[in-house]
């Protein structure tokens, strides 16, 4: 390979995978690929902390708050002070959320398996390591 350059492919590979997850969820749901990670994560934790949203994607805390505010326009998630903790936000689904989760999946496989086609389980286990790896050495540079 002449360029080895790893910042231009992780470039070019995260604005590719944007820009497919943005057609798709576009269409289907009219929702943006941040918006897309944010209900990732509400999906798999129901009730998780604002805050938690934010280190699961190291986020800014202004980033978030505008995406959740979107999908409360939305009306798929609502916004909740913590009983033991009123500074603290929970986030969870709302009927129209849970209702349109089966198709969300699907259409988060098909994502997938495009980005996996052509790879051994070999490939994807040393990629996901090197990925991991990288964002170590770049979360480690910024302290």
């Amino acid at each position: 390979m002449r360029d080895s350059s790893i910042g231009k492919y992780l470039s070019i590979t995260h604005r590719a995978h944007t820009s497919l997850v943005d057609k798709k969820f576009k269409k289907k749901f009219n929702l943006s690929h941040g918006q897309v990670f944010i209900l990732i994560n509400i999906y798999r934790d129901e009730g998780i902390f604002q805050h938690r949203l934010c280190e699961e994607y190291n986020l800014d805390k202004s980033g978030v708050g505008r995406i959740l505010k979107k999908l409360e326009k939305k009306n798929l998630v609502i916004r909740k002070s913590d009983p033991d903790d009123k500074r603290k936000k929970l986030i969870y689904l709302t009927e129209k959320a849970k209702e349109m989760k089966t198709e969300f999946k699907k259409l988060l496989k098909e994502i997938e398996k495009q980005m996996r086609k052509g790879l051994t389980q070999k490939e994807i286990d040393t990629i996901s390591k090197v990925l991991k790896k990288i964002y170590d050495n770049l979360d480690k540079s910024n302290v």
